[in-house]
């Protein structure tokens, strides 16, 4: 069984799709996270990332690293992401209160949610190297096992055969004032105003990018979750199986 859950940023995606999972015992694959991860290790090789007490290197090689970076320099930015691709691994670690993420065997969790990170993550999403590589990675770790992945083409790109197909919207001032939330508990500050012009500008690059833009599958249920507590929205969703 593939439960495919799409939507725009903070429409409530991975939070349900974490209760479902626990709920019927499913593999949760946050397809987010891998995104993010790839785009924290850009910005890490770059020394873009601020306040990050990441002693080793997520690419040890200083070969491979000098050669990405040159690649950056000379603004071959498909090579560069693609050498990146070429040398991670990514992976999760179920926690008594969540996942954590691994960039080859780094614990990047506290780092892949920060607003730079946030800001940079649609860009590098719309390269055609990075969806090529986690498109693979995600098929590959649910191949055989009941699954629930969220994401923005999880039911038109990544499993457009998946059993049931959801895609979960809400309006950006709501999905603002979540992410201000999110970002309070990690310390960091933004006003409602920035977040309101970052979701919007967000949806424009999800959902205009060559690559596997952000659309609603012909086959999935729409659910708008701005009225909706996220019990709510699970009990929507498990109701469609």
């Amino acid at each position: 069984m593939i439960i495919a859950v799409d939507g725009p940023a903070g429409s409530g995606k991975s939070t349900v799709a974490k209760i479902i999972a626990s709920e019927l015992d499913y593999l949760y694959i946050d397809t987010g996270a891998m995104y993010r991860a790839v785009t924290f290790t850009w910005l890490q090789l770059q020394e873009l990332v601020p306040d990050v007490n990441i002693e080793e290197k997520l690419i040890p090689e200083k070969d491979i690293r000098r050669k990405i970076l040159s690649e950056i320099l000379g603004k071959h930015h498909e090579k560069a992401l693609q050498l990146i691709c070429e040398n991670i691994s990514i992976r999760f670690q179920n926690i008594e209160n969540g996942i954590l993420t691994f960039v080859n065997s780094i614990d990047v969790s506290p780092y892949i949610r920060s607003t730079i990170v946030t800001q940079n993550v649609s860009h590098i999403a719309s390269y055609r190297e990075v969806r090529e590589y986690l498109v693979d990675e995600q098929r590959k770790i649910a191949e055989g096992t009941d699954v629930i992945m969220d994401g923005r083409d999880i039911g038109t790109v990544v499993f457009p055969n998946a059993n049931l197909k959801v895609f979960l919207t809400a309006s950006v001032e709501t999905r603002a004032e979540r992410r201000l939330k999110d970002l309070e508990k990690l310390g960091e500050k933004a006003s409602f105003e920035e977040l309101c012009a970052q979701l919007a500008r967000r949806d424009h690059l999800d959902s205009t990018r060559e690559e596997s833009p952000l659309i609603k599958a012909e086959d999935a249920t729409e659910i708008n979750t701005d009225e909706l507590s996220i019990i709510e929205v699970k009990d929507k969703i498990l109701s469609c199986l």
